[in-house]
């Protein structure tokens, strides 16, 4: 079991990096407004575990009042008695007042599920959420994301977003 779970994180610790330096390429190619990294931590309520993961949001807009962008995600789950299971997803988020203090945002986009005890499918991602900006480059926030399809799910999860 030791072994599935020393594969699996550095499978998953891979993946990440390789996304970061990814999002940052983009970043400088594009000339988008923010690039963000953020770590997080969720409850699926559909399985009853917790998950750990990673996301993204690649600013494409230039309006000061609203923004569009890319928001590419990496979750790790714990699922039964396969130590791990991997989901990606990329959607496209709308943040409805970059003037306010809290942002509500939503997106909407696919994602896929990997993992040997896992039924591995093509899934709709839909999420709302909310950031609290502050005058720091690091801002919390909290959202709501439904998966659905083959394996779908209800999923509270939260965390700090780190402009880079």
């Amino acid at each position: 079991m030791f072994k599935k779970i020393g594969s699996s994180m550095r499978l998953t610790l891979l993946l990440t990096v390789l996304w970061i330096m990814t999002a940052m390429t983009l970043s400088a190619q594009i000339g988008q407004r923010a690039t963000y990294i953020a770590p997080n931590i969720g409850y699926d309520i559909s399985s009853s575990r917790l998950f750990l993961g990673a996301q993204s949001f690649l600013d494409m807009s230039n309006s000061a009042s609203t923004s569009f962008g890319i928001a590419p995600s990496l979750d790790l789950y714990a699922i039964g008695s396969d130590p791990f299971a991997v989901g990606l997803h990329a959607a496209a988020m709308f943040i409805f007042s970059r003037t306010e203090q809290t942002q509500p945002y939503a997106s909407a986009g696919l994602g896929l599920l990997i993992g040997s005890g896992v039924t591995s499918g093509l899934l709709v991602n839909l999420t709302g959420g909310v950031r609290f900006m502050a005058d720091s480059p690091i801002v919390p926030f909290a959202q709501v994301n439904m998966l659905i399809g083959s394996g779908s799910a209800f999923r509270l999860m939260g965390g700090v977003m780190f402009k880079i």
